[in-house]
């Protein structure tokens, strides 16, 4: 009996164990945390399984599953069925009849957070909380909406999933993305992951005159390792080029003009990624602040999760709001993105 795993390359399990013939009966299992579609299959026969009934039609049923499944990325089958026991127990903690999206996605973060921080939050620390996270589902819905005018898939950015204010665990607030039908890592969707995490801190910053604080800790930590995966390990540097560094840990492999082109190409990445993340916010200022009234006052309350679709919809429907003038703002805020993304991949500051 031979038991074996591998996660994307069968040949590191050696070249005999993969001849067929060798053996009397092969069985091969693909695991839930890497098959988007198995989740969903799982999801809707545990739940149907345990009478756990959801809300909406059968169309919306299917549809909050398949969503469902590709925010559960990574879940075993076990944890899988006790992700659905935790969505029947918060359902009947809020005394619903049938489960909601806001069940299902408040048994995610509890299973990989723990439940929201019970301290008492004052109301301008709501307010900039939730400025702060409108910033980064801001900045990144408008690079995923700009990419997708531009009729090139591959290039498309991560999505808003949902959006939680509760502070749990480490953090005080979250955006939760989503891959948006596109697994490929082209340099505007990494740029566009950096300036998603440059959000948070452009309207601390143009909100509250905070240029940095403990809060963008997290996102400037991510801001690096996303241009460091670009200019070390992807090629996306445009002076240190197609070369690689991913197994060169302690630096002695690049000399010091190397790491001078490397430095020099994550300057211009991180503050372009900036300058577009500040012009974004600048342009939607009203927009954020429409967003912070509405919400900040759930801050804290274990009721404060912004679907994604909701959050998409709110923000098309204040946009179709704005004046003409306005209007003609967002087209050169486009212009200025795609033109700013141009002078990167040249080496050029914006």
């Amino acid at each position: 009996i031979v038991v074996m795993g591998s996660v994307s390359n069968p040949r590191l399990i050696g070249e005999a164990t993969m001849k067929s013939f060798k053996f009397n009966d092969n069985i091969e299992i693909s695991s839930t945390a890497f098959n988007e579609k198995e989740r969903y299959d799982v999801l809707k026969h545990v739940f149907k399984a345990n009478g756990i009934q959801l809300v909406g039609t059968d169309k919306e049923q299917d549809k909050l599953l398949h969503d469902m499944a590709k925010t559960l990325k990574g879940f075993s089958y076990m944890l899988l069925k006790s992700f659905t026991k935790k969505t029947e127990m918060i359902a009947q903690e809020r005394n619903h009849k049938k489960v909601t999206k806001a069940d299902m996605i408040e048994a995610y973060l509890r299973i990989t957070t723990g439940r929201p921080a019970t301290s008492v939050i004052v109301q301008h620390e709501k307010e900039l909380t939730t400025k702060h996270e409108c910033g980064h589902a801001l900045t990144l819905q408008v690079m995923n909406d700009l990419m997708k005018k531009t009729n090139r898939p591959w290039l498309v950015p991560n999505t808003v999933d949902f959006i939680t204010l509760d502070p749990r665990s480490y953090y005080g607030g979250a955006v939760y993305p989503k891959t948006d039908e596109n697994s490929e890592y082209s340099f505007e969707r990494m740029f566009s992951e950096i300036v998603c995490s440059y959000g948070g801190h452009s309207c601390e910053k143009i909100f509250y005159g905070m240029d940095g604080s403990y809060g963008i800790s997290g996102d400037l930590q991510k801001v690096t390792n996303c241009a460091e995966l670009m200019v070390k390990e992807m090629g996306q540097g445009y002076k240190t080029g197609k070369i690689s560094f991913a197994d060169d840990e302690s630096g002695l492999f690049a000399t010091e003009k190397m790491r001078e082109k490397m430095e020099d190409d994550f300057d211009v990445i991180t503050r372009n990624a900036l300058t577009v993340s500040d012009e974004i916010v600048n342009v939607y200022a009203d927009f954020v602040n429409q967003f912070a009234e509405k919400y900040s006052g759930k801050v804290g309350t274990g009721d404060c999760i912004i679907d994604g679709d909701t959050f998409r919809k709110e923000l098309a429907e204040w946009k179709k709001s704005q004046s003409v003038e306005k209007q003609a703002e967002f087209d050169i805020l486009d212009d200025m993105i795609l033109d700013a993304i141009k002078a990167t991949k040249n080496g050029k500051l914006y």
